[in-house]
């Protein structure tokens, strides 16, 4: 064996394990791994590099060119590979923090990606080479290592994109029944998948059939798997949405409460004053001065409280912002306001006003709440009117807990703590009722302060 030779078989081994390996570990955020990405892709790496080194230093103490070595080496390479694979199983199971199923469906779809690079070697070499075919002197020779490189630089990429994009998108939305249902119809087809190719690619390579038919089956096949994962990780969008769509309209339906109790609440005051009226008007004629100088003492500290809130002029605004003040300053929040006059007539649909306004002031209320007491727990608000446009301005203490973004932001860097399933989903209405003013929603959390910014073009 050739110096040459003895490094294509390290390099070979490298390019059929390692990218694989590596991909396996996209679909997941920091948060389930218990390594950081450079650690495990160190190790993955350091591991791979180590395997690829025995597997090639076993090639050159057995290295005997002949037919019943062919044989045995085509044997002793797949165990080989197969104890490689249990080795990196382990460590993958070990590393990732996330539910059994969850780590089977991904290590399923990898064995996929890992069986149709085989497949595609194997045929494609069986292709080039002339019949009768009998098995390769070294496991990876030129034309092997070629084609795995050549595969991972033109699959590679696509496969990284679907992990990234598609499933570590749908992971979160998985439920138990989802998962279970994904893993067994993966684990199928790969089991299919292994049979079929197994049983042409020996009947072709063995008696010397000319491999066209085999890769017009893997094609086949391969297409009958895009189809499976389109339809399995489509129901999981699919469901994604319902469960997007019911949250969205309990938080229409909580909103709706909300402004209704506001809405009755200023009703009730305004049927009180009457009795304000009244119970003034039996003290001024009973001549009752001392005991209607301290009624009108205590009326009056409760109007000044009433004048704090806001008044912009604009009723549906003034409703909410009212309801949600009231609730900062029963917990204790200061609330510090700057709002200019706006237009009665602004022509806002009062849902969407809801949800902006709702899911921002109870963020920031809730933020607020998880300061200690003796923490500066404050909450300003500023509003005003350019343009054709109305620009909010929501500022609130929260938690400085050592990250965040320096910049403006859409969101997206910021996740929920509340739900492990719908992350982000108030920030996401938020950007939803923005986009569909034709305005922007952009946020940022800097030395224990939120700041959140949205524009909303006025219809």
């Amino acid at each position: 064996m050739t110096c040459t030779t003895f490094l294509s078989q390290i390099l070979g081994f490298l390019l059929q394990t390692l990218p694989v390996a590596l991909l396996a570990f996209v679909p997941f955020g920091q948060k389930s791994l218990r390594f950081s990405r450079k650690k495990l892709a160190l190790f993955t790496t350091a591991g791979i590099l180590v395997l690829s080194l025995i597997f090639a230093l076993g090639h050159l103490l057995l290295f005997r060119p002949s037919d019943a070595y062919d044989q045995f080496l085509r044997t002793a390479s797949n165990l080989y590979m197969g104890f490689s694979i249990f080795l990196f199983i382990l460590f993958f199971w070990f590393s990732v923090r996330t539910a059994a199923a969850q780590k089977v469906l991904i290590l399923t779809l990898l064995l996929h990606y890992s069986a149709i690079l085989f497949t595609i070697t194997s045929v494609v070499l069986g292709v080039l080479q002339k019949p009768p075919y009998h098995g390769p002197t070294v496991v990876y020779g030129t034309e092997t290592t070629f084609l795995y490189l050549l595969q991972v630089i033109i699959i590679g990429p696509v496969v990284y994109a679907f992990l990234k994009r598609v499933v570590k998108i749908s992971l979160p939305y998985m439920t138990s029944p989802v998962l279970r249902r994904g893993c067994f119809y993966m684990v199928t087809t790969f089991l299919l998948y292994s049979l079929c190719v197994f049983s042409l690619t020996n009947y072709h390579f063995y008696y010397g059939v000319s491999g066209y038919p085999v890769l017009f089956f893997l094609f086949a096949f391969i297409l009958t798997n895009v189809i499976v994962y389109y339809m399995f990780f489509s129901e999981v969008h699919l469901e994604a949405k319902n469960r997007e769509l019911q949250d969205q309209l309990r938080t229409f339906d909580e909103k709706y409460r909300q402004i209704s109790s506001a809405v009755a609440e200023s009703r009730r005051a305004r049927h009180d004053i009457r009795h304000h009226l009244n119970v003034i008007s039996v003290l001024h004629r009973e001549g009752k001065e001392a005991e209607l100088e301290q009624y009108l003492e205590g009326y009056e500290a409760f109007c000044q409280e009433l004048e704090k809130l806001p008044l912009s002029g604009y009723s549906s605004l003034d409703s909410i912002l009212r309801y949600y003040i009231q609730r900062a300053r029963e917990d204790g929040i200061s609330v510090q306001t700057d709002l200019h006059s706006l237009p009665g007539n602004l022509r806002f649909d009062v849902i969407d006003l809801t949800v902006l306004l709702g899911n921002l002031m109870e963020n920031a209320i809730d933020a607020c709440r998880k300061l200690p007491a003796d923490k500066d727990r404050f909450l300003r608000i500023w509003v005003r009117q350019e343009n054709v446009s109305l620009l909010l301005q929501i500022e609130n203490a929260c938690p400085d807990d050592g990250c965040g973004c320096t910049e403006f932001t859409d969101g997206k860097a910021f996740v929920s703590t509340k739900h492990s399933v719908l992350r982000g989903q108030g920030l996401k209405s938020i950007r939803i009722v923005a986009d569909k003013y034709g305005g922007s929603a952009e946020f940022k959390k800097d030395a224990g302060i939120f700041t959140a910014r949205i524009v909303l073009n006025i219809p």
